[in-house]
């Protein structure tokens, strides 16, 4: 029996996103024809999930948490 109601769940919806966005089920394209190595895309990277909606903003997000986390890594801040 479906229950689609289901995707409304906050682990099941991570799940399918995370899901969708690796294995390109959305639109064909995947997280890492985007974000490669030292190479992130983060503004088209989000046309994956919601076309360019909010993708600057969002960008800015990704780019800091980035940030935050190779200081948090190795000490430093880029």
């Amino acid at each position: 029996m479906l229950h689609p109601e289901l995707v409304l769940e906050p682990d099941v919806a991570y799940k399918i996103m995370s899901y969708g966005m690796r294995n390109g089920s959305f639109t064909s394209r995947s997280l890492g024809d985007y974000i490669k190595d030292r190479d992130c895309n983060y503004v088209n990277a989000r046309r994956i999930i919601n076309g360019t909606d909010e993708a600057t903003r969002i960008a800015i997000y990704a780019k800091e948490l980035e940030r935050m986390l190779m200081a948090s890594r190795y000490g430093v801040s880029k």
